[in-house]
């Protein structure tokens, strides 16, 4: 993107382009342009799919721009064109770029037009009709989601979080509510990034007796919980009473007592008087049917229970965003591997498990989780060149030419280009590299050893394994007592032998 909005980061592309890509798998669109509103009051071009480069598409429209009056005048009502004669203030914008039917989606929240998306030509030339304007209204709901989870338009953030539940154990103090994230996801990632950061702004606080991060689904709770000292162990019942009321203030039943289940740690802080007390729990996250709860119990006057409920917020916040981006991350990989109107069974149950395999042997090199799940959606698209490439005939091929070698060789370049131009950029050099050799007489490039990124040399080896040992495979499986036999004979030869012994144990 030529111009930036607040916040904007590849990583946050990636989410929004995920979502708009619905345009092309629901609706059947084979364009969409997403515009968000900037600070000067301009809309600009976010993200996009299917609009080529020759293609007259506006990165900015001013706010008196046609297109920009038209969205404002419909509000939240999508408009249909079918023909670029039945909107004359839209005519010129069409006939330029020599289509016939439109798709005009406002994003409208807060009584004010934060976006629209320009969705255009459906496939084989059919006109949209009634039920596309139903499916661009729910995709256009997710978007103002996203808008506001992420907040890359100012003042367009999360909803008023709701009041904390309090009980006063001495003279009145308020208590601001955290941040909160709504609608929101928390990956196994996130979660443990929370609790980590729970326990650090525990530590923030010395005059906190005790606190509690709890997690409840609506079948069962689990709580990690802080005690500091004799004091915070005997209020650890009422406060998970306040949070079963925080709980309650969203509408969430809370298991009964029998259903908590609690891991305590105790920490070994230096006794101290803490002074009048006062309890407190509040909402952090939640999503429909589950929720994520702080509580604690600390002295009254030093404030101590609402800084760190307010910091906890905030950090929340952030980490459930990046969770978002993350499972966005990974439904966009599904849908390149799953383009609109085709269907490649063999090659997807073929990523699936070179993906797995992938995350395994990542996980038992000791690599961060972050980098493991990288890894595994390397696996999962590092095929997705060969969609490109006439992969129906080369696929299975037992005998295959010259020319069809060099065709099947191309996939790895062809992979690069569609996971850069989807904002997958972290993964492209995997993609690139990983029919790469340890010896240097691999391609595309011919690296060798450790010029070969590990992550294209930890989805080789997971390739070949799968390769060698699946029923799918093009070629007669082995069992996987001669797979073993065969990498480790290749290794430092074709392979990482490390990377090897790493598959090996974890297979």
């Amino acid at each position: 993107m030529a111009v930036t909005l607040q916040g904007w980061t590849p990583e946050i592309e990636r989410s929004f382009k995920e979502t708009l890509f619905r345009f092309l798998e629901e609706v059947n669109s084979t364009k969409a342009a997403l515009y968000l509103l900037a600070p000067d009051g301009a809309y600009l071009l976010a993200t996009q799919y299917g609009f080529g480069r020759r293609e007259a598409l506006a990165t900015r429209h001013d706010a008196r721009s046609s297109l920009v009056l038209k969205a404002r005048e419909i509000r939240d009502k999508p408009l249909i064109v079918n023909h670029r004669d039945e909107s004359p203030e839209l005519f010129d914008i069409l006939n330029t770029a020599g289509s016939q039917h439109m798709l005009l989606t406002p994003l409208y929240g807060d009584s004010r037009l934060v976006g629209f998306v320009d969705a255009r030509d459906k496939g084989r030339r059919r006109s949209f009709v009634d039920e596309d304007e139903k499916m661009a209204q729910s995709i256009a709901a997710d978007l103002l989601k996203l808008v506001r989870l992420t907040g890359v338009i100012e003042d367009f953030a999360q909803e008023a979080p709701p009041e904390s539940v309090m009980e006063e154990v001495s003279p009145a103090l308020h208590l601001p509510a955290p941040v909160v994230a709504v609608g929101a996801v928390l990956d196994q990632t996130g979660l443990e990034q929370l609790y980590r950061c729970f326990t650090a702004e525990v530590s923030r606080e010395p005059e906190i007796a005790l606190a509690a991060l709890t997690i409840a689904d609506g079948s069962g709770v689990g709580s990690k919980v802080i005690v500091v000292d004799e004091l915070g162990a005997d209020n650890m019942d009422p406060l998970f009473h306040h949070q079963a009321d925080a709980l309650r203030s969203k509408g969430l039943d809370p298991p009964g007592p029998d259903s908590w289940s609690v891991q305590a740690v105790t920490r070994d802080d230096q006794r101290r008087e803490i002074g009048p007390q006062v309890a407190g729990a509040a909402v952090l996250v939640f999503s429909e049917g589950w929720a994520v709860v702080v509580g604690a119990v600390g002295c009254s006057e030093s404030g101590s229970v609402p800084r760190m409920m307010h910091r906890l917020g905030r950090r929340a916040r952030e980490i459930s965003t990046q969770s978002v981006i993350r499972y966005s991350r990974n439904r966009l990989a599904r849908g390149l591997l799953r383009p609109p109107g085709r269907e490649f069974i063999h090659l997807e149950r073929h990523a699936l498990s070179v993906s797995r395999l992938s995350w395994l042997t990542a996980r038992d090199l000791g690599l961060p989780r972050v980098q493991c799940e990288t890894t595994a959606l390397a696996g999962l698209l590092h095929d997705v060149g060969m969609l490109d490439l006439d992969y129906e005939r080369l696929y299975r091929m037992k005998a295959p030419g010259p020319n069809e070698r060099q065709t099947f060789r191309n996939h790895v370049i062809e992979g690069e280009r569609i996971v850069a131009e989807a904002g997958l950029g972290e993964i492209k050099n995997a993609i690139r590299h990983h029919h790469e050799r340890w010896d240097g007489t691999g391609y595309p490039d011919g690296l060798a050893g450790e010029a070969i990124p590990l992550l294209a040399r930890i989805v080789h080896v997971a390739e070949v394994w799968n390769v060698l040992t699946s029923s799918d495979s093009y070629r007669r499986p082995v069992t996987p007592e001669r797979a073993v036999e065969t990498m480790r004979s290749e290794g430092n030869r074709q392979f990482d032998s490390r990377v090897v012994d790493a598959l090996i144990r974890v297979v």
